[in-house]
């Protein structure tokens, strides 16, 4: 592993490294250190370099360091973008987290990481990534072509572009008993400036329409408009297609179940179109 040199001269070569199925685009290891956990480990996997962007993931690492939003930072190698961050003890994912104010400081991070002060030009381009997914699936578990007006729909929607984090799955928002934590930068880009509230909404799987109302209260700070709601709705049906084109795509390359169980909850939840 190339990244040994690094451990040796930080450890002493008085660690061990720690596999975990945590990550999906990063292959993620605990860093054993006296004989308890001191530090986290990622390592990009190749084949997702061509969907995300390391130059602006690492300007936003840079960016929140002070904001009590991401991980304490050990180690960073500029040119493979391996990184070794504090280990945190107690995390919990966004749905299991028994903080009964998760949903506001979610939403809280969301608006605090719009806020950034970072110019950019790259766009999630949303459109353009699914249409990369698709072309890359062999054997398709869904008839795409079926869905593709959501697309449409979405591209003609008229709110500018803002710098979103556009991957609000349950492990990118995490909580302790002391805080919260909004991390993996890593497919931010520009994007509908309410693609975050959505993805928040989409990638957790809330159907509660209580709850969904409670969240777009706490965004919009105020009650929203039929027409508002179904922009919302647009939103989540193109998010929901890429990700099962991207789930679609992984599952072929790699048959690994976690993929196909992506693939099958986007897969529902667009036939469900839920209002």
């Amino acid at each position: 592993m190339e990244i040994t040199q690094t451990l040796n001269a930080l450890y002493h070569k008085d660690y061990r490294l720690i596999y975990t199925d945590l990550g999906l685009t990063n292959r993620i290891y605990y860093i054993e250190y006296k004989g308890k956990i001191d530090a986290v480990l990622r390592i990009p996997n190749p084949h997702a370099d061509i969907f995300v962007h390391r130059e602006l993931e690492r300007k936003i690492q840079k960016a929140v360091r002070g904001q009590d939003m991401d991980f304490e930072e050990i180690y960073y190698d500029e040119d493979k973008a391996y990184r070794i961050t504090r280990f945190v003890n107690n995390l919990k994912g966004f749905q299991n987290a028994p903080n009964p104010n998760k949903y506001q400081e979610a939403i809280r991070l969301i608006k605090k990481f719009h806020q950034l002060a970072i110019h950019t030009n790259i766009e999630f381009g949303l459109k353009n990534k699914y249409l990369i997914f698709k072309k890359q699936i062999k054997e398709p578990m869904m008839d795409f072509d079926k869905y593709e007006s959501f697309l449409d729909a979405y591209t003609n929607l008229p709110e500018k572009a803002i710098l979103s984090h556009n991957d609000l799955v349950d492990g990118n928002i995490l909580f302790n008993d002391q805080r919260a934590y909004l991390i993996d930068y890593e497919y931010a880009g520009l994007n509908h400036p309410y693609f975050d509230l959505m993805s928040l909404i989409s990638e957790n799987n809330i159907n509660d329409l209580n709850i969904r109302h409670s969240l777009y209260q706490y965004f919009f700070e105020a009650p929203i408009s039929t027409e508002l709601e179904k922009k919302l709705h647009i939103i989540e049906n193109a998010a929901n297609l890429l990700w099962a084109a991207w789930a679609n795509m992984f599952y072929d390359t790699n048959h690994n179940e976690e993929y196909r169980q992506i693939f099958k909850m986007k897969k529902e939840a667009i036939e469900g179109q839920i209002l």
